[in-house]
C-alpha cells in the first residue's frame, strides 16, 4: 500500500474509475458513468495558499450555510473568521465563488450545503462511501482527501468494521496491492456518492488522511447537493 504523487497528466487509463486532469472542465465530466471521481489538479494560489497555511495553525473555526446559492453572499459566509486580511478574504471568496459556480454546473442544482473548516484530527479514518448524490471536497491546507480506484475496492466489506480498529476495517476492504492515492492541498475532487443516479453500489470510497502528531492542520471545504 502506498500514496503515489500526483502528477500534472490526464489519468484515463483503462480499468481506472477516476480522472485527474489540469482543466477545470475537466470536472464537468462527473456525469460520465465510468467515473465516479474527477480531480481538477491545479497550482496553489499566492498569496491565499500561505495565509490559509497560517489560519489553520492560529485559528479553529466551523462554517456552514445550506440553502440557494444565489442568497449566499461569499465574504459575509467568511466574516466570522477575523484574522484575515481583506485582501486575503476577497481572494478566497473569489476561489470559493469559482468552485461553487463549477459545483453547481456539474450537479444540475443550486440546491447546496456548504461547510469550510479547520480538523486538527482523523475525521473518518475507514474507508467510506458518502450517501449523498454530489460531493466537492478541496483542502486548502494540510493533507488531502485519500481514496481507492475501483478496482483496489472490496465493497461487501464496506460498512462492515464494527468492533473492529479502523485498521483491520480498512485492510478487509482494500484488495491485496491495493494503492492508496491522495488528493493534493488545493486540488479540487468531484466526487460520486452513493445516491447519484444508478450510482448506489459505487460511490466513491475515500478516507480522512491519517492525523498524527506534528502535522499541520486542515482546511476543508465540502459542498454537497440537498436532495429535493
Amino acid at each position: 500500500m502506498r500514496i503515489p504523487p500526483q502528477t500534472q497528466d490526464s489519468v484515463s487509463s483503462q480499468g481506472l474509475s477516476f480522472l485527474l486532469s489540469t482543466q477545470r472542465e475537466s470536472l464537468l465530466r462527473i456525469a460520465e458513468p465510468q467515473w465516479n471521481l474527477c480531480i481538477w489538479h491545479r497550482q496553489t494560489l499566492q498569496p491565499l495558499s500561505e495565509a490559509l497555511r497560517e489560519l489553520a495553525h492560529s485559528h479553529e473555526f466551523f462554517l456552514r450555510y445550506e440553502g440557494w446559492k444565489s442568497k449566499l453572499r461569499i465574504e459575509e459566509f467568511l466574516a466570522p473568521i477575523a484574522t484575515l486580511t481583506p485582501p486575503v478574504r476577497t481572494q478566497w471568496a473569489q476561489d470559493i465563488s469559482l468552485l461553487l459556480e463549477l459545483f453547481c454546473e456539474a450537479a444540475g442544482s443550486e440546491h447546496i450545503t456548504m461547510k469550510l473548516g479547520t480538523s486538527s484530527r482523523t475525521d473518518c479514518p475507514v474507508f467510506h462511501t458518502d450517501y449523498v448524490p454530489l460531493r466537492m471536497i478541496c483542502t486548502y491546507a494540510g493533507a488531502g482527501t485519500e481514496y481507492l480506484a475501483e478496482h483496489d475496492v472490496q465493497r461487501a466489506s464496506l460498512g462492515q468494521g464494527a468492533g473492529c480498529s479502523a485498521q483491520a476495517a480498512n485492510d478487509r476492504i482494500m484488495k491485496e496491492g491495493a494503492v492508496v492515492r491522495r488528493v493534493d492541498a488545493f486540488s479540487v475532487a468531484l466526487c460520486k456518492g452513493a445516491t447519484w443516479p444508478g450510482n448506489r453500489s459505487r460511490g466513491l470510497v475515500h478516507r480522512s488522511p491519517a492525523f498524527v502528531e506534528g502535522m499541520p492542520p486542515r482546511i476543508k471545504l465540502t459542498i454537497d447537493t440537498i436532495e429535493e
